[in-house]
């Protein structure tokens, strides 16, 4: 596998985190298949998670060490 995630996964990632689906957020982390500091073009998984009020995925994108102080590209 690359350095760099797959954008289909990031993307899972996002939508993933946005929905409160901690499941897949766990999955796609834990495997290795996206990473929680990438934005895959469509924003951070954990701002939206946070702006959602999604708390289970952000204590879970944090416990995969999310950066909470990343600033978001978009």
């Amino acid at each position: 596998m690359s350095d760099v995630p797959d954008t289909d996964y990031q993307i899972k990632l996002y939508d993933a985190a946005h929905d409160g689906n901690t499941e897949e957020v766990e999955r796609l982390l834990s495997q290795g298949l996206a990473d929680a500091n990438t934005d895959g073009g469509v924003g951070l998984a954990l701002v939206y998670a946070a702006y959602q009020g999604m708390t289970n995925s952000v204590v879970t994108l944090v416990r995969h060490n999310a950066d909470v102080n990343l600033p978001q590209s978009k």
